[in-house]
């Protein structure tokens, strides 16, 4: 867990419980009756994660993490393309441009039914809507 799901927050002597907690409580309870513990969860969602490398699928498209601004339809296209599956995609803000404001890349979303990648066929109601161009920033 603390190779593949690391708690990313300031150091604060957290060795990953709280992080893991969070992620077992507000995402994991809802897999039940088909997940019913922590072990469970974090093993399948470990499991999935192995199937799938979003950057790779983005930048085979030529969408590469780099400030630059890219259309959200083609985004979606490249990981249906590249992994076979429709996510959702949350944005936020990036910056302000005087009454508008320019929306980057938060967040890519996978829906899973019987524990295998589906597309999502609806947008999830928390997800921030998307311009339809982002930016999908610059990450280390």
């Amino acid at each position: 867990m603390e190779k593949n799901w690391p708690p990313l927050s300031c150091p604060n002597g957290d060795d990953g419980t709280r992080i893991w907690s969070h992620e077992w409580l507000k995402h994991g309870t809802c897999s039940k009756p088909l997940i019913t513990n922590q072990f469970s969860y974090f093993e399948t969602t470990l499991k999935l994660r192995e199937k799938v490398d979003v950057l790779a699928a983005l930048q085979k498209a030529g969408i590469n993490p780099n400030g630059k601004r890219y259309s959200v339809a083609n985004i979606i296209k490249a990981i249906k393309i590249g992994l076979g599956f429709v996510p959702n995609i949350q944005c936020n803000v990036f910056t302000v441009v005087g009454p508008s404001s320019i929306m980057q890349l938060y967040e890519v979303y996978f829906c899973v039914k019987d524990g295998s990648l589906v597309d999502c066929e609806k947008k999830i109601p928390f997800v921030s809507a998307c311009t339809p161009f982002i930016i999908f920033p610059k990450f280390k």
